[in-house]
């Protein structure tokens, strides 16, 4: 049988090793170089954005989605049992359609059927008019119950607003 030669390391091969631990530590280097050239890059152009005056785009008239209303409080709380609720005029009854609603008393206004333009002309709601259309200039009547428990457009600032419900 013939011998067998086992390869010897030779000095090409940690030569190659060196090439790449070399071109390794040069990546990272461009790469570190780059990264914080950047930053400056992106500095300098955040400067230069806060330099620019942007002149303001013009508002088109359009209705606005507008929060819904928050009733004014009454100054008395209302009475929390059913006598003395209807006995001041109100109306008792669950009126929220959810689990767990619980009695309450809805007492009515002192200002019921007048005219209005804003909400915070009545005692609750400045109610529009059957009919009328989100968006056209309008009066309203103020509603007569201290709390809403149905739906209703309401009116603001002289101009429908949406429908909503409770």
């Amino acid at each position: 049988m013939g011998t067998v030669e086992t390869p010897q390391p030779t000095e090409s091969k940690s030569i190659e090793w060196t090439k790449i631990i070399l071109a390794a530590a040069v990546g990272f280097g461009l790469l570190a170089a780059s990264a914080y050239a950047g930053y400056w890059y992106g500095t300098e152009s955040a400067d230069l954005k806060s330099q620019i005056q942007e002149t303001p785009t013009p508002v088109v008239s359009q209705p606005t989605p507008t929060p819904s209303p928050t009733p004014i409080s009454s100054p008395i709380p209302p009475p929390s049992d059913r006598i003395s609720c209807e006995q001041a005029g109100g109306k008792w009854g669950s009126w929220r359609d959810m689990l767990n609603a619980t009695p309450e008393c809805n007492l009515p206004t002192s200002d019921a059927g007048k005219e209005c333009t804003d909400s915070s002309q009545c005692e609750s709601y400045c109610q529009a008019e059957e009919g009328a259309k989100r968006g056209d200039q309008a009066s309203g009547r103020c509603y007569e119950w201290q709390s809403v428990y149905t739906c209703m457009q309401e009116v603001r600032g002289g101009v429908v607003d949406v429908t909503w419900c409770y």
